[in-house]
């Protein structure tokens, strides 16, 4: 039974790494695609947030494109920035997925793509695939006990 439950609790691990780094590889995709194909714009300073212990410094902001407005956030180092407008990238067929490229923390995204998106996905699959063999390892060792039992009578 415990073998069971190791082999659960590996798979939703496994699970959680590898929708973790698929949503890092998403983020990522998106910086490629508004690097090379983005629109840009200029979009207004709403806020910038202190980073905390845990939490990094964000800047938010707002831009409009064809009468609507969109809203932003970016990591940014400190919040001694004090600029009140941004040059922001978008992509035109979703204004939604936009990026003030220009103030952006890049060293997280750069440690993300190298290193934090790779070591998950592959701790996902080794999890994933320890998972499953510990699940049939121990099935296997529930049938053989129960052979076991039949043969004693």
């Amino acid at each position: 039974m415990v073998a069971l439950l190791q082999s659960f609790l590996c798979a939703v691990v496994s699970v959680i790494a590898l929708m973790f780094a698929g949503s890092l590889a998403l983020e990522e995709y998106h910086s490629f695609v508004l690097a090379n194909d983005g629109k840009i714009a200029t979009g207004h300073v709403i806020k910038t947030t202190n980073g905390g212990y845990r939490t990094l410094a964000m800047l938010c902001y707002r831009f409009e494109v064809g009468g609507r407005h969109y809203n932003g956030r970016v990591p940014i180092l400190a919040k001694s920035r004090s600029e009140t407008t941004v040059k922001i990238r978008y992509l035109a067929e979703d204004p939604a997925v936009n990026d003030a490229f220009e103030v952006r923390n890049r060293r997280i995204s750069v440690i993300a793509a190298l290193w934090v998106i790779p070591f998950l996905f592959c701790a996902g699959i080794v999890l994933g695939i320890f998972a499953f063999v510990k699940f049939f390892v121990a099935i296997d060792k529930r049938i053989a006990k129960a052979d076991a039992n039949c043969h004693e009578y």
